[in-house]
């Protein structure tokens, strides 16, 4: 009998693994005795866990995860929606496979899903390889496309079945020893791409008129919770922006932001608007944190 780990911190990530905990539940060739996660994870834990092992290691803490593999005698480990780096010698001990929502080689490295979606990809795909000390650049077992149309809820939502799906097909071919894995093509015309970071959300009223709304639509549905959303900074504070639409004309009554506006000139039952090259933004969800 297979021995699998799970190491996850997103709710994404945990989501597949709650599906696949439910899925081997009918099977006899593995068991999950171990989920790995972070003081900081995303997601709640059920209640009754009396069947595997729930552990809290720091991301970084290397020592700490092999020792819990060790402990466990682990032999397949999945690394879903991990951000920090896997080195020896768990790598070499271990199976290692990791889950990455990109056509890798392409938008291989951090914060993936946003760079695709700022970058106005319509298409992505969900990736599952073998772990190396590189980045994402391990042989890939599967992809299979998906759609970044809509929401990052609906986006995740195709993450997480996708990812059930090539999780139950890789512990299938093991059981039948056919797993085969693909070695990454175009490697070096594919740099990592670094993290974004929470100053990249900012939209610059005094360049608004260079945006469109599509390129504005993009950075706001990439940035919603749980990441940092977009942001105008005003006078006196930031406005953080969680939805919008587009407006061809200007809303009756609304309030068009400017690089001089200040938080107290904002009015609830006034629309906000930013205007850009095509038209208008309209925020249509947001939240004022004053200095």
């Amino acid at each position: 009998m297979k021995r699998v780990a799970f190491i996850v911190y997103r709710q994404w990530s945990f989501d597949i693994f709650q599906d696949i905990l439910k899925q081997m539940s009918k099977h006899d060739n593995y068991e999950i005795p171990l989920l790995i996660t972070t003081p900081n994870h995303e997601f709640s834990l059920p209640e009754n866990i009396s069947n595997f092992t729930v552990a809290i290691c720091e991301g970084n803490d290397q020592e700490c995860v092999g020792n819990l593999l060790e402990k466990h005698k682990i032999e397949i480990v999945f690394f879903y929606g991990w951000s920090w780096m896997v080195r020896e010698p768990i790598l070499s001990k271990y199976t290692c496979l990791c889950l990455h929502p990109a056509p890798l080689p392409k938008y291989r490295g951090g914060t993936p899903i946003q760079h695709q979606i700022v970058a106005g990809e319509e298409m992505s795909a969900v990736s599952v390889f073998k772990m190396t000390e590189g980045v994402d650049d391990g042989d890939v077992y599967k992809q299979i496309p998906f759609s970044l149309a809509g929401t990052l809820d609906e986006i995740l939502s195709r993450i997480v079945d996708l990812g059930v799906v090539i999780t139950r097909d890789f512990l299938q071919d093991l059981v039948n020893e056919s797993v085969v894995f693909y070695p990454q093509l175009d490697l070096e015309n594919n740099p990592a791409l670094k993290r974004r970071n929470q100053s990249e959300g900012e939209i610059y009223l005094d360049n608004a008129l260079i945006n469109t709304y599509k390129a504005i639509y993009n950075l706001v549905r990439g940035l919603t919770d749980p990441y940092p959303n977009a942001f105008i900074t005003l006078v006196d504070g930031v406005l953080y922006l969680q939805s919008v639409q587009r407006r061809v004309s200007l809303p009756v009554q609304a309030i068009e932001l400017n690089p001089t506006i200040k938080g107290s000139d904002l009015d609830e039952d006034k629309p906000l608007v930013v205007k850009v090259v095509d038209g208008y933004v309209l925020i249509v969800k947001h939240k004022f944190v004053p200095l």
